[in-house]
């Protein structure tokens, strides 16, 4: 936990004693998780650590276990409320407080989308760690990983975690041998190809899609009416600095989109804040969209309308190729990124299946073939890419996931 230093040296006593006396409260939670077995029937499902959010993969996989009564599933959530529709044996607990981690500490699974400090958050790392030892750890993570993350990274954090996980999805045999390098030391068999939970969202009718992915849809739909729908989704810079469009070029954009009768929607990285407000600031509800987390809580559903996905790095693309989406890589600072801010596990202009721009103009001007039917994208290109990528491109990567659970309770029972 940061510390907090006051001026008054008595404010800083009793904090420290705050402090003291929190330790003392993790310590005797975290005994008890040691002294009383976890229950394999209670999964734990987490919301997302920044928006407060259920979706991604943790919900993929509480939508298909939703109706079993077998499982209390029990929702970590923050301050936004979660309607559910036809779910069973739920409970929610509150992540900030004593009952949630007791109720956590006796989850026998326990579901995790970024680390379980932070999805559960938990205020230090033994602590993790020792839950890990005790449960059935699954880190089903947040997409397929391009860009460097976790041990890989080159400011890697909270990496404790990572050898007590027992299951890792992955997408692909490459993408497996990535998940081992980001979360070393994992050992390899723990890391399973499963394809992305999230991922059959794309793929099932959207009819079979949950009551509160529809209405989400429904939005999309009434905003888009019978136009073109031009996503924008940059991937999150650790510099929080981000390409600064002219005033000029978002009237050569504005005046393409009139032309071409579409509409642009920003898909802003959620962990930045001062980014996401830059262009929430040039949303006219005209012509540019807010498509952000709070908004829109899956990336898929707005894949599953857009017409064309513009990015720099954001692995989005990967996932828009199982419904062959056309994209352009508006990667105008692609040096820096890949050799001092970042790094990527491949070469980027080899897994990247559209063009690769690094200036407004050259970006505009593909955005314009495309508009044109002109943009030609190699077909043979896109589909080694996606190949490399997806094991599977069915709807049954959940299926597969609870499969690999079931085997895992059964081995740790």
């Amino acid at each position: 936990m940061a510390k907090i230093k006051f001026s008054n040296p008595i404010l800083n006593l009793f904090a420290e004693l705050y402090r003291s006396s929190l330790r003392k409260i993790y310590g005797i939670i975290c005994l008890i998780s040691f002294i009383r077995k976890p229950n394999k029937k209670n999964w734990a499902f987490p919301v997302h650590y920044v928006q407060g959010t259920f979706s991604d993969n943790v919900f993929a996989v509480f939508e298909k276990v939703k109706s079993n009564p077998e499982i209390k599933k029990i929702i970590f959530t923050k301050k936004k409320k979660i309607d559910l529709t036809d779910a069973e044996n739920v409970e929610f607990a509150n992540v900030f407080s004593l009952k949630g981690l007791l109720k956590l500490s006796q989850c026998g699974v326990i579901f995790i989308q970024h680390t379980l400090l932070l999805d559960y958050a938990l205020r230090w790392p033994f602590f993790a760690v020792a839950l890990l030892k005790r449960t059935i750890g699954v880190n089903l993570w947040h997409g397929i990983a391009i860009k460097q993350i976790r041990a890989s990274h080159p400011n890697p954090k909270d990496t404790e975690e990572h050898e007590h996980f027992k299951m890792i999805i992955s997408s692909s045999k490459v993408d497996k041998l990535v998940m081992i390098s980001a979360f070393n030391p994992i050992k390899p068999q723990r890391v399973f190809v499963t394809g992305l939970p999230r991922n059959d969202f794309l793929l099932i009718s959207e009819n079979k899609l949950p009551a509160e992915y529809l209405s989400q849809l429904y939005f999309i739909d009434k905003i888009k009416g019978s136009k073109k729908l031009i996503v924008y989704a940059p991937t999150f810079r650790d510099s929080k600095t981000y390409y600064p469009f002219s005033d000029n070029e978002l009237n050569r954009l504005k005046s393409l989109l009139k032309e071409h009768n579409a509409i642009l929607g920003f898909r802003v990285h959620y962990f930045d804040f001062a980014t996401r407000n830059q262009f929430l600031a040039l949303v006219d509800n005209e012509l540019f969209f807010d498509f952000g987390q709070n908004v829109i809580n899956d990336m898929n559903l707005i894949i599953r309308k857009s017409d064309l996905i513009i990015t720099d790095y954001s692995s989005l693309y990967v996932d828009a190729m199982l419904l062959n989406k056309p994209m352009i890589s508006f990667a105008y600072d692609l040096e820096n990124y890949r050799d001092v801010e970042r790094g990527f596990y491949y070469n980027f202009e080899t897994v990247f299946p559209g063009n690769i721009h690094s200036t407004f103009t050259d970006t505009l001007e593909t955005l314009e073939l495309f508009f044109q039917n002109k943009y030609q994208i190699n077909s043979d290109k896109y589909n080694s890419i996606k190949q490399l990528f997806f094991d599977f491109t069915d709807s049954e990567n959940t299926e597969r996931v609870l499969g690999e659970v079931t085997k895992l309770i059964q081995k740790y029972d």
